[in-house]
């Protein structure tokens, strides 16, 4: 009787990719949707718990800088133990914030808000050497399609949180805590990779890649991260505000929300198929950058067009996340050690001025007693965005 191993090793190793495309995926939901679905039920949250505007304000920054103090530690955590085996861990410690945070405590919200802000950024910070890893020759189409899932899930988060606050016993608890049942199954799809930790067997673990503080390019890559992390997130936190101030209804103003999170799915389809065809990225991360400042000039003078200008904000939002996550992260690493190097760098570094952006944007609005210094302000990033991503874009290698 004859063997036929290729028989059965082509099938293994198609299921094998399968399982692990699906566990990424689920994985990449799990990164965004804690962090959204809490600004439209903020005012429960208050009412509830009788949290004063300066500590729902800590709340909302608490994961920021948890992104940024933990994403060197998490980056180098992975080298050694393996990538494999610290997002499994994380996707434990997730599920625990979530449950955490939804208990009826203050000391639990806080407490629970600081477990998973530890927990996701191991995925911000780690799936891109996944990525390099297991699918070197489709880097932007399969970050494409984990960032288009990350975002998708992320606005469906928002879009649902105050229906379902307001429909079930559980209020506010429950909307933010359902989602634990999504990083279950991300664990379950988790728990084969997490065994075998090939990421650390083929180099990751033993390599010797270091952070790269001394390179240009790296800090080149880590303040385009940065200043696009700071415009989403302004936007996320004020844009609500903003809306009503302009004559929008709350609802309206909700709907707007969830539209500019939305529209970015358009970037991570398409994002990656013009990427892959790109030697060099400068172009593609500058005109998203400009599309973003356009956006945010035509809010300032004419928010009754605020549907025109979201679509354009949303959709350079989006191209330019794709543009950090597939090309920056990956493409300007070597190897999959260093691609979770430059990673770490750039996440640490670049959540810490994004940050800053919701505080000062809030604080240029309450000094100004306007919106149009903040706003010009914000599109100020936009536009030094756009210069630091013709140097992040060149086709170099740290």
């Amino acid at each position: 009787m004859l063997p036929a191993p290729e028989l059965t090793a082509e099938p293994t190793s198609r299921w094998r990719i399968v399982l692990l495309l699906a566990g990424v995926l689920l994985l990449a939901a799990n990164l965004r949707v804690p962090l959204t679905s809490v600004g439209p039920v903020l005012s429960n949250i208050s009412t509830d718990v009788g949290l004063p505007a300066n500590l729902l304000g800590l709340l909302n920054s608490t994961p920021l800088l948890a992104f940024g103090l933990s994403s060197v530690p998490l980056a180098t955590l992975g080298r050694r133990c393996g990538v494999e085996r610290v997002l499994g861990f994380a996707l434990f410690a997730l599920a625990a914030g979530l449950l955490l945070r939804s208990a009826p405590s203050v000391v639990a919200l806080f407490a629970g808000t600081i477990v998973l802000s530890v927990a996701i950024p191991a995925g911000n910070v780690l799936l891109p050497s996944v990525v390099k890893h297991h699918f070197p020759t489709e880097i932007t189409l399969i970050t494409g399609i984990y960032a288009a899932t990350m975002s998708g899930v992320a606005a469906i988060g928002s879009g649902v949180a105050a229906p379902i606050a307001a429909a079930f016993a559980g209020g506010w608890r429950l909307a933010l805590g359902c989602w634990v049942v999504l990083t279950v199954l991300a664990i379950a799809l988790w728990i084969p990779q997490w065994r075998s930790g090939a990421v650390q067997a083929a180099g990751i673990g033993a390599a010797t890649a270091r952070t790269p503080w001394r390179s240009a390019l790296a800090w080149q890559v880590t303040l385009f991260m940065g200043l696009q992390s700071l415009g989403f997130y302004v936007c996320i936190g004020w844009l609500p505000s903003f809306l009503t101030s302009a004559g929008y209804t709350a609802v309206h103003s909700g709907f707007l929300l969830f539209y500019y999170q939305a529209v970015s799915l358009i970037a991570y389809v398409v994002g990656p198929l013009l990427l892959r065809k790109m030697r060099s990225q400068r172009a593609f991360a500058a005109l998203a950058s400009v599309s973003c400042a356009t956006g945010y000039v035509g809010l300032l003078v004419a928010p009754s067009a605020a549907l025109v200008w979201l679509t354009l904000a949303g959709l350079g939002a989006g191209a330019c996340l794709v543009t950090a996550l597939s090309s920056f992260f990956s493409l300007r690493a070597a190897n999959p050690a260093g691609a979770a190097a430059l990673s770490g760098m750039a996440q640490s570094i670049g959540y810490l001025i994004a940050a800053a952006g919701p505080i000062a944007f809030g604080a240029i609005r309450s000094a100004a007693d306007s919106w149009i210094p903040a706003l010009i302000a914000l599109t100020a990033c936009a536009l030094v965005q756009t210069v630091i991503a013709l140097y992040a874009g060149r086709a170099k290698t740290i």
